[in-house]
């Protein structure tokens, strides 16, 4: 017996047109540009209040993957150190937190969307 395919859930199933100016398709082209993201994540994201960040530069990612190297580093020292040394253990796993933290606050400093000011009521 053959099975029936299955159907493709939409999860976004309403579909929206709207009509822009030349000057306001170009604006929205520009700070979508700016952003580095999708057209329809940064207007749902304005929906949803947020501002999109402007995209970080080559240099904030090649030192992003510096300091996941640097991170992966330690997380492989306290595997190899767990059985061996109780006491170091602790020292690794409190630089491992602190790199964690480091790493939020530089994401949400850079890339994270931010809370519009904006009112809607």
């Amino acid at each position: 017996m053959r099975k029936e395919p299955k159907k493709k859930e939409v999860t976004r199933p309403i579909r929206k047109n709207y009509r822009f100016t030349l000057e306001e398709a170009k604006e929205l082209e520009r700070k979508v540009k700016i952003t580095g993201l999708p057209e329809s994540t940064v207007i749902r994201m304005l929906i949803k209040g947020y501002e999109p960040r402007p995209e970080p530069g080559e240099s904030y990612h090649k030192n992003l993957r510096e300091f996941y190297s640097a991170f992966n580093k330690i997380e492989f020292l306290l595997w190899e150190l767990v059985h061996k040394d109780k006491d170091l253990t602790k020292e690794i796993r409190e630089a491992i937190n602190k790199c964690a933290r480091f790493q939020y606050e530089v994401e949400r400093y850079t890339i994270l969307p931010e809370k519009s000011k904006m009112k809607w009521e």
